[in-house]
């Protein structure tokens, strides 16, 4: 209903530049001008409900009922988006949580001790012993 007294609202301020504009245009003096203001000013505002109260009174009956079901439909897909996808989020979350960091962990640390060892080596026969572990060997 917001989108219909917006829509109204609208045209009604429409309207009344309209009329403002064709009163502006036709009269020829400054004071008659000033006079077609205050006739604009004495024109009572409407107040919000009395504006959705001319809406219901503008709009046919199934015109209004398929614009609040369309309006309730697309509030209630976007709560049920709006849920289903923090819970996906939460699954996901959780399951690489529980499956995937220690996998990752494991890795990380076999590089470590892998790295590791190349380095001992490379301290205890030389650099080029580190990158190829047959060459440093001594024959027999």
């Amino acid at each position: 209903m917001h989108a219909l007294a917006f829509l109204y609202f609208l045209v009604h301020e429409v309207f009344r530049q309209e009329i403002y504009c064709n009163k502006m245009a036709s009269s020829p003096s400054t004071s008659a001008r000033i006079d077609e203001l205050e006739d604009l000013d004495d024109i009572e505002d409407e107040t919000i409900t009395e504006r959705l109260i001319g809406l219901t009174e503008m709009f046919p009956e199934s015109f209004r009922n398929f614009v609040c079901a369309t309006t309730d439909l697309g509030i209630n897909g976007t709560k049920k988006l709006y849920s289903f996808g923090g819970s996906a989020l939460w699954i996901v979350s959780t399951s690489f949580t529980v499956l995937a960091l220690p996998l990752i962990f494991e890795v990380e640390r076999a590089q470590a001790e892998e790295a590791e060892k190349q380095q001992q080596r490379q301290i205890l026969l030389g650099p080029g012993v580190a990158t190829n572990p047959g060459l440093g060997m001594p024959l027999r």
